[in-house]
């Protein structure tokens, strides 16, 4: 996992790059040069696409890379960086077969250009629907940039194939050219860029598999997206402890298969008690006294920053400032967030209460006039009850963070995508009749697909199904492929396209 490769310098030879620097006014330059190329061949579609190209690539040197970057320069992403290069390869595929069809490159590089945007517009809406709650923020402006903010990836695949396929079809359909035959074309560089893609996801650390116990298991670094995952699913522990699923959870109904496995969900926001389920043997939180079924009600933290012994004193852990746990979610942004704890090493407060221990006699009871009373303040209320004997405060460092192997299903996926590039050629040989291969290229993805979302635990059932949101995508990808199929066999087919004639036929 590498998610930022290298930093260009912010400036070369004192003067800047970004912004509008030199790389602008550069690109300035060449959408000049190449518009008057267009206009003096008298190309308008080619101008049109040269200025829109330009302005694009002009915007974000102005005004989106200044902001993406940092004090080292412009952070060269491995996952964008390979998403280049899928885009580069599948392009050079695209036009090299399409001249064995007839299709020229003046006709392709357009339908390319339209399949790149469509199929990034479709692959984000994916992902937004699919991580809504992650994405919106508590103002509308907030949640706008996030939904644009692709430097740490955030596409879907299957949304990016329907974004493709639904740009080509109205793109080709009004310009009256063949769309089975095309789409045929552009069926195994997708296969390439896939597989060239999944290497920026193995990079990025997304899209990652469940715990593997095989020779193959790649360990994550701690705070990655995997360890993450890990630590909500209760399979590795969440500085020192983990918690119990929410009774919400663990009462959900069954689903309808049970084909995947199903990890616990452990984060929630439905108030509810936030109980210990377990505590790491020897961990500095057993060493402090925490143990299973104690229920956490305050938490707070004493910053490294400041303190000169390595533990801080009886006194400011006393006097330490807390605020109340109310569900799982609220202790898991206090440790993974708030605290900084797996970067850092500060000493985390619990107020927990601990129900085995026993419970203040009547005579130890305050009485009617030193209980707070309903319209008292929080903290009245909360200082009474650390006065039962049941509630305790404990302090320690979080730790240790462990990250279990996981099955590197970005390899996998990019292994079977590269397979599925090479079996697409030698189909091509022996599938004539327009839109076969195109149909094998959709059945065969969709069945490596489900396969391989067998071992993935970055995904929630959808609709009670038992089955991912890729899956469900499968099944239906996997039922349309196999209509085209038979109405591609059964149908005449369309017109084949001679070099000359390429805008004269008619879509289907």
């Amino acid at each position: 996992m590498r998610p930022t490769l290298f930093h260009i310098p912010p400036e070369l030879f004192g003067i800047p790059l970004f912004g509008f620097g030199l790389l602008f006014w550069g690109i300035v330059a060449v959408t000049v040069v190449m518009s008057l190329r267009s206009v003096l061949a008298g190309r308008k579609e080619d101008l049109l696409s040269d200025l829109l190209l330009g302005a694009v690539a002009a915007a974000l040197v102005a005004w989106v890379a200044p902001v993406v970057g940092d004090a080292e320069g412009f952070p060269i992403r491995g996952y964008g960086l390979f998403l280049m290069l899928a885009i580069v390869a599948a392009s050079l595929v695209v036009v090299a077969r399409g001249k064995k069809q007839g299709l020229s490159p003046e006709h392709l590089l357009p339908i390319i250009v339209v399949q790149v945007v469509c199929g990034l517009i479709g692959a984000r809406i994916f992902y937004l629907l699919e991580y809504w709650d992650q994405i919106r923020s508590d103002t509308l402006i907030h949640t706008v940039i996030r939904a644009i903010d692709l430097t740490k990836g955030g596409l879907v695949v299957y949304g990016g194939i329907i974004g493709g396929i639904v740009g080509s079809y109205v793109y080709l359909k009004k310009k009256k050219l063949p769309i089975l035959q095309t789409l045929d074309v552009f069926a195994p560089a997708l296969m390439l860029g896939i597989a060239l893609g999944r290497l920026g996801c193995f990079m990025n650390g997304c899209c990652f598999g469940g715990p593997c116990d095989c020779p193959v298991g790649v360990h994550f670094p701690v705070a990655s997206p995997a360890h993450f995952a890990q630590m909500e699913n209760g399979l590795a522990p969440l500085g020192g402890f983990i918690l119990e699923e929410p009774s919400q959870h663990a009462e959900a109904k069954g689903s309808i298969f049970s084909i995947k496995k199903a990890y616990p969900r452990l984060r929630g926001d439905i108030p509810g008690p936030v109980r210990i389920a377990s505590v790491v043997p020897d961990s500095e939180a057993a060493k402090a006294g925490l143990v299973p079924g104690m229920t956490v009600l305050r938490v707070g933290l004493i910053p490294a920053e400041g303190r000169e012994e390595p533990r801080p004193s009886d006194q400011q852990i006393e006097q330490a400032a807390t605020f109340p746990i109310r569900c799982n979610d609220d202790l898991f942004r206090f440790m993974l967030y708030e605290s900084g704890s797996l970067s850092s090493s500060p000493v985390v407060i619990f107020d927990v209460e601990d129900p085995n221990a026993e419970k203040p006699s009547d005579a130890e009871k305050p009485s009617n006039a030193e209980k707070p009373s309903d319209t008292a303040d929080a903290a009245d209320a909360d200082s009474a009850k650390q006065n039962d004997s049941r509630f305790v405060r404990l302090a320690f460092h979080a730790g240790p963070y462990t990250v279990l192997p996981v099955h590197p299903t970005q390899l996998y996926s990019s292994v079977s995508a590269l397979a599925l590039f090479v079996i697409l050629l030698l189909l091509s040989r022996w599938c004539h009749r327009p839109g076969v291969l195109f149909a094998w290229m959709l059945i065969l993805y969709a069945l490596t697909r489900f396969c391989l979302e067998l071992v993935r635990t970055d995904e929630l059932s959808f609709c009670g199904t038992g089955l991912s949101v890729s899956q469900c995508v499968s099944v239906v990808m996997l039922v349309i492929a196999i209509g085209l199929l038979i109405y591609s066999r059964r149908a005449a087919g369309e017109p084949s396209v001679s070099p000359g004639n390429a805008s004269r036929t008619d879509g289907s």
